[in-house]
């Protein structure tokens, strides 16, 4: 008890007032009157000496009341200073802490939305002068839309942070000088001095964009780099696969020479040729599909039907010593994703698994529906979280991998491949995508045995693919531009059309058929234009035709685009996009959409 008891120590520094000094003098001059009157009654009862008395004491009392005056007052004064000297300690460590900060400090008025306050980084970060130009524009001003715009939106989210929702987004922000920024803004409601104020904390976040779009651009340069070395061993396997299809069209087509008057072999060598162009076309349309360089994109995608695609190049490029078979016992193949970039995965552990059989063998893709629990997922050096997943397992019956490098095997330029056989990029590149599409890959060898390389990818829910009708050509009637530099494609593409009803003027270039145009625009209907010709391209033709005519139907021709020369004639609100070689079936479709469409 007796420790546990603390002393009360009185309260010495209370505030000094006007109003308690003249209480203080009141009470003190009452009690002096009363008590120094009966005193000197009791002394003295002389009215001589009692005046002398009186004088004195009113003397005294001058005096003492003059010092406790002085005293108290003095006292007051000091504590006004020190409270002066306090407010003043204070706002300078609010002005410092306020002022410290990189970001940007806004403070708004709750209500009005209205710049209240700012500090001196936000100043510097919108490139202003002074405080109060700052306080006087509206707050749409600092971004980098228009006003009219940015104003409500603006105001919106101050206004949500005001009923204590805090608010956190990225902005595009604008400097006094009309440059441009990107920011990131948190708002949260605040109580400054009794008034209901939101704090907008403003971070510039270029460099971060910056950053990130170069390392997305680093990415795509490393997949595109894996690419191009894979498309250096494709591209001898198709060039011998479609030596062979030009080889049976040329035969066929000799033999119809030979056998005019036989319809029934005609028809039989006819077919030979179309089967024979078609699958040409087909095998050159998906050797430049995967060389193509296209920019990362997220879709549902069926992982089944990128690996058919991924397989039906590989058996034409690798060594067909090489056996590859598929087996599906998965129910759900979708997953969100890049097609373009799983194909190139697969690709790349094909050619992979034929390096390690240089005698042939084995090249077994299978694809499995699994469960992944939280522990595997906790134990997993992958960030992945657990649910369904699709397994695709890539076994090969190769020489397999030496246990003393496997765990180096997905690092960027590691490669046990003699020099100019491979670059160490195509199992960095797998990796690198596996993670992207938030999965996971393992690998299991043993030499001597072969190797399996497990990749784990979530899956999405089911595609309803409905299945295309194949229908006979639709006829139609009308007339046709037809830009082309090549001759063969010109006499063989006026004739298909013909052959669909249709009058067909040709041009040989971009510059003839503008004149063509010129002539013959009240009779032309539709113009199917190739994209890359001498003279004039198909973009800057495509252009001029719309100056003349900005509505006429114009149908694309090629079979290789980049994508630059895609997107800037898509600028051109162009009708649709034929791609080379094509048939009848597919020329008619197209030319009948684009003239019900006009």
């Amino acid at each position: 008890m007796k420790g546990s008891m603390k002393k009360l120590k009185p309260n010495l520094n209370l505030k000094i007032t006007p109003f308690k000094i003249a209480l203080i003098y009141i009470v003190l001059s009452s009690l002096w009157i009363v008590l120094s009157d009966a005193l000197l009654s009791i002394i003295s009862d002389n009215p001589l000496y009692l005046t002398r008395l009186q004088s004195f004491k009113g003397i005294f009392f001058i005096t003492i009341s003059a010092a406790l005056v002085f005293y108290l007052t003095n006292k007051s004064v000091a504590q006004v200073k020190a409270s002066k000297l306090a407010l003043f300690e204070s706002q300078e460590k609010y002005k410092k802490i306020f002022n410290a900060p990189t970001e940007a400090i806004f403070i708004h008025d709750a209500k009005t939305g209205e710049i209240i306050d700012l500090n001196n980084a936000a100043i510097k970060m919108f490139g202003y002068d002074l405080k109060e130009e700052m306080i006087s524009i509206k707050v749409g001003c600092l971004s980098g839309n228009d006003i009219e715009i940015s104003q409500p939106e603006a105001l919106k989210k101050i206004s949500l942070a005001a009923k204590k929702i805090p608010q956190q987004f990225e902005w595009f922000s604008q400097k006094k000088d009309g440059t441009t920024f990107f920011s990131e803004v948190s708002l949260k409601y605040a109580d400054i001095a009794g008034k209901d104020c939101v704090v907008a904390i403003v971070r510039d976040i270029t460099e971060r964009k910056l950053d990130l779009e170069e390392k997305e651009k680093l990415a795509e340069q490393l997949h595109q780099s894996q690419k191009m070395e894979a498309i250096g061993q494709l591209a001898g396997g198709v060039a011998h696969d479609f030596n062979n299809m030009l080889n049976a069209i040329g035969g066929a087509a000799e033999l119809i020479k030979l056998k005019k008057d036989n319809p029934e072999i005609i028809d039989k060598y006819t077919d030979l040729i179309i089967k024979s162009a078609d699958k040409a076309g087909y095998l050159t349309k998906q050797l430049l599909t995967f060389a193509r360089k296209t920019k990362k994109s997220t879709k549902k995608i069926d992982v089944a039907e990128v690996l058919k695609e991924s397989v039906s190049l590989l058996k034409h490029t690798i060594n067909k010593s090489v056996t590859i078979e598929v087996i599906k016992n998965a129910s759900n193949t979708i997953i969100s994703g890049d097609d373009h970039l799983i194909q190139s995965c697969f690709i790349n552990l094909g050619i992979n698994a034929e390096h390690a059989m240089p005698d042939g063998g084995s090249l077994t893709f299978k694809l499995k529906n699994v469960y992944l629990d939280q522990n595997y997922c906790d134990e997993s050096n992958f960030n992945i979280n657990s649910g369904k997943y699709l397994l695709i397992s890539v076994e090969d019956s190769g020489h397999g991998i030496p246990k003393e490098i496997i765990n180096n095997i997905f690092e960027p330029f590691f490669t046990t491949k003699e020099q100019g056989k491979g670059t160490g990029l195509g199992l960095s590149a797998v990796f690198g995508t596996v993670c992207e599409h938030g999965g996971a890959i393992t690998v299991y060898s043993e030499p001597g045995k072969g190797s399996v390389f497990n990749i784990y990818l979530p899956v999405s829910e089911k595609l309803n693919i409905s299945q295309k009708n194949i229908s006979s050509p639709i006829k139609g009637s009308g007339t046709i531009l037809f830009i082309d530099d090549e001759e063969t494609i010109r006499k063989v593409g006026q004739l298909q059309m013909e052959t669909l009803g249709y009058k067909v003027i040709t041009a040989e270039n971009g510059k003839a058929g503008i004149e063509v145009f010129k002539e013959n625009k009240d009779i032309i209907d539709i113009i199917i234009l190739d994209m890359i010709m001498p003279v004039m391209g198909g973009n800057e033709t495509a252009s001029k035709l719309r100056e003349i005519d900005p509505y006429v139907p114009i149908l694309i021709s090629s079979g290789f685009s980049r994508d630059k020369n895609l997107d800037e004639i898509k600028k051109n609100t162009i009708s649709g996009f034929l791609n080379k070689p094509f048939l009848l079936n597919e020329l008619s479709v197209k030319i009948s959409k684009a003239l019900k469409d006009k």
